[in-house]
C-alpha cells in the first residue's frame, strides 16, 4: 500500500507537466488542419474567369444529378458573363502582400460593391461571380478579390 502512496505524487507531477504540452500539441494539430486554405480553390481558379464561368459543385455525383434535372444550372450562364473586366492587384501597405482582384466597372458615377469570398474559396468561385454579375447588371461597379493565402493572392503560410 505504501508503494502506491509514493507513486501517486510522481504520477500527478507527470500529469501536471505533460498536460499543457499535450494540450498545445492537440490544439496546434486541430488549428493547422482547420485553418489550412484550399489554394486550388476546388478547381475554380484554373477554370473560371469573369467572361467564362460555370457552376462547379463540391461533389461530382451531386453535380451530375442536378445537371440532369436542370439544364440551366448545367452551365449556360453566358447571360451573366462580363464583357468588360480587368485584372488588378491590391498592394497591402507595409506588408509584402498583393491581393489579386477582378474589377468590373459598369458606370463610373455609380456606387462600388466589394465582394469578399468565404474561407477556402476564391474570386473565381461561381458563388462569387453570379452575384457579381447581378450587381453589375443592376449598374453597380464590382470588385472581387482573393484574400491573403487564397487563390492568386500572396501565399504566406497557407493558413487563414
Amino acid at each position: 500500500m505504501s508503494r502506491w502512496i509514493r507513486t501517486i505524487p510522481a504520477v500527478l507531477l507527470l500529469l501536471v507537466t505533460a498536460s499543457p504540452v499535450l494540450y498545445y500539441q492537440a490544439g496546434n494539430l486541430v488549428y493547422t488542419q482547420a485553418a489550412a486554405t484550399n489554394l486550388e480553390c476546388s478547381g475554380h481558379s484554373a477554370r473560371n474567369s469573369p467572361d467564362d464561368f460555370s457552376v462547379k459543385l463540391w461533389n461530382e455525383d451531386v453535380e451530375e444529378a442536378m445537371f440532369e434535372k436542370n439544364e440551366t444550372l448545367a452551365g449556360n450562364l453566358s447571360h451573366l458573363w462580363f464583357e468588360a473586366w480587368g485584372n488588378d492587384t491590391i498592394d497591402v501597405p507595409d506588408e509584402d502582400i498583393s491581393l489579386a482582384a477582378w474589377v468590373m466597372e459598369s458606370n463610373a458615377s455609380r456606387p462600388w460593391v466589394i465582394l469578399v469570398h468565404g474561407i477556402r474559396s476564391c474570386k473565381a468561385n461561381h458563388e462569387m461571380l453570379i452575384p457579381a454579375a447581378w450587381l453589375y447588371q443592376a449598374d453597380f461597379n464590382v470588385v472581387i478579390f482573393d484574400m491573403r493565402d487564397h487563390g492568386n493572392s500572396t501565399v504566406e503560410d497557407g493558413l487563414v
